[in-house]
């Protein structure tokens, strides 16, 4: 082969890029290709062509390029950290408050832990209906509510005004913390997401650190007004930037809006393959869902139930030094707000430290993945959380942990008071060396406890039929190394309607082949559809599921609603 042979391969080998304006602007993303695609199907009411990513797809989040998902990442990452910046920066300014608005410390001290409350309440809304509508609305409404009561909460209004500010801009200031994540399972396959996700949990984790160490110094030199101004221009600025620079990433509502578009332009039916077989669901019907949703993971599986109840001694105990600090090295050491706020350096250090060791960490759960036929195990990614929990006594989920957060702020200062420096600091670290074990035991025995969860144990049914689907097929194709990834999200329901007879709808494997309507075997654009199936099947071994999003396993009844009578049976033959 020729240098120019080699120079054509290679670039044909590369998929087409789209530019980030259009990926912004236009979520049905439709070129050539895409209108010309030979899809299944009649094109009919009773026969619609089914639409799918196509081989190559400009428009698929997972096709786009290293630069594009980094800048998206790192936008994301960063609406998480103004918001949990945010939440703890109002620490800095209180002794100002107090002050001004002559009330006491703990009753301001409510603006922290009804802002983390928000943290609770926020994501049960604006996860489900980033399904239905999309990541990019929802950010775009959310976070400019946000922008707006964090300014509402420099007005001089009063103590009730402030907190009510506050409580709203937690709530609204929330959707990244769920949709980020989303984001991020969207873009990136499971062999790279583990070093995305832990650079994308740096910002989140460093900003409750870093905000009472600069709105302590902002409030002693400017004054309370400034610390609240602070936190509205990095509100408003990223909600600027995350408008220009991010678009919407989630499969099945891109593949929805290619759909409408599609039918719009040819005058034919064009569906997606959800929307075939379940049909749509009002926005009603998914906020009543996901409203009890977390409840019910949280008290029937008890892997879920555990992680939360250690995640939020995990949580508390953060937000417990905000209230703390100030005791400690304020009021018994003389110290001012802002070197005060210094002593939260060692937190954020700690952070550091455990991000930079995500990479070493990512490639020991890839070897897990290997001795476990392409798929590591979900206690594969415990080990770091160990080390994690010896530390802390030395220095569902969101629900709960959040609730833990805004729960602890409360009583510190009390605390503090009645139990003096040394055993009210012991407290937390009592709490924290009880929670040592769990990821240990977890590690352990994982397995085990998962078996005993309804959720749980379906999901890993269904992957294991999927892997030993996997296994009878093609060799991988590096070229679509995404395509099942991309399939999960564009081939799995996150609205499912009820089933008497199964907790779980399994995922369903894609077919090696399949009978088309239009072309005959030697149809190039066949040929080349089928073996893109065929590849992507042999993707199994790659996929993981979103950490965030419950949904991406698949569970029928996470998003319909579950057969209590089915649950207690399931129990009973166990």
């Amino acid at each position: 082969m020729n240098e120019k042979s080699e120079e054509a391969a290679v670039a044909n080998s590369v998929p087409k890029q789209h530019s980030l304006y259009r990926l912004v602007t236009d979520q049905a993303r439709i070129d050539d290709d895409v209108l010309n695609y030979k899809y299944d199907g009649s094109g009919t009411t009773e026969d619609p062509y089914v639409v799918t990513w196509i081989p190559d797809d400009a428009g698929n989040p997972m096709n786009w390029t290293k630069s594009t998902k980094w800048t998206i990442a790192m936008v994301a990452a960063m609406e998480c950290f103004a918001t949990a910046f945010s939440s703890s920066a109002f620490s800095g300014c209180i002794r100002e408050l107090v002050a001004h608005l002559r009330v006491s410390t703990t009753l301001l001290t409510a603006g922290i832990s009804l802002f983390v409350l928000g943290f609770a309440l926020g994501p049960l809304l604006w996860a489900p209906l980033s399904e239905i509508y999309g990541r990019q609305k929802i950010f775009f409404v959310t976070f400019l509510a946000f922008t707006v009561f964090e300014a509402g909460a420099t007005a001089d209004a009063g103590v009730a005004t402030l907190l009510a500010m506050r409580f709203l801009a937690g709530s609204f200031g929330s959707s990244p913390f769920t949709n980020a994540g989303g984001v991020i399972a969207d873009i990136f396959p499971a062999n790279e997401r583990g070093l995305a996700m832990g650079i994308f949990s740096l910002c989140p984790s460093a900003g409750p650190t870093l905000g009472p160490l600069v709105g302590g110094f902002l409030g002693q030199s400017r004054g309370w007004r400034w610390v609240m101004g602070l936190m509205t221009i990095l509100a408003g600025a990223l909600w600027i930037i995350g408008s220009l620079l991010v678009p919407e990433t989630y499969a099945p509502l891109l593949l929805r809006k290619r759909a409408a578009e599609l039918s719009k332009r040819t005058g034919q039916v064009y569906k997606t393959k959800i929307d075939i077989e379940k049909g749509e669901i009002s926005a009603a019907k998914v906020l009543s869902i996901a409203l009890v949703r977390p409840w019910l993971l949280l008290f029937v599986e008890p892997i879920v139930l555990i992680l939360s109840i250690w995640l939020g001694i995990v949580y508390g105990t953060l937000y417990l030094l905000f209230g703390a600090f100030p005791v400690v090295f304020q009021l018994e050491r003389g110290w001012s707000e802002g070197v005060g706020g210094l002593a939260f350096l060692g937190v954020a250090l700690g952070m550091v430290a455990a991000i930079a060791m995500g990479g070493v960490w990512q490639k020991q759960y890839n070897a897990a993945a290997a001795k476990n036929g392409g798929v590591a195990p979900p206690e594969a990614r415990l080990p770091p959380t160990i080390i994690g929990g010896l530390a802390i006594p030395i220095a569902a989920n969101t629900v709960l942990r959040s609730l833990f957060g805004a729960a602890f702020p409360l009583f510190t200062r009390d605390m503090y008071n009645n139990l003096g420096t040394q055993w009210a600091s012991s407290v937390p670290a009592f709490l924290a060396l009880s929670m040592v074990p769990v990821p240990i035991v977890l590690y352990k025995y994982g397995a085990v406890i998962r078996s005993k969860c309804v959720y749980a144990s379906e999901a890993e049914r269904a992957m294991s039929s999927l892997r030993a689907k996997a296994a009878q097929g093609p060799p991988v194709s590096t070229v679509t190394r995404a395509s099942l990834e991309t399939l999960s999200s564009e081939e799995t329901s996150t609205i499912a309607p009820t089933d008497e007879k199964s907790i779980v709808e399994p995922i369903k494997a894609p077919a090696t082949t399949r009978q088309y309507v239009a072309g005959d075997a030697s149809d190039p654009q066949r040929l080349l559809r089928t073996t893109s199936r065929a590849e992507s099947l042999g993707e199994a071994a790659v996929y993981e599921a979103s950490p965030y999003d419950i949904d991406r396993v698949n569970t029928n009844a996470s998003v319909a609603g579950v057969d209590l009578r089915r649950i207690r049976t399931n129990a009973s033959q166990r």
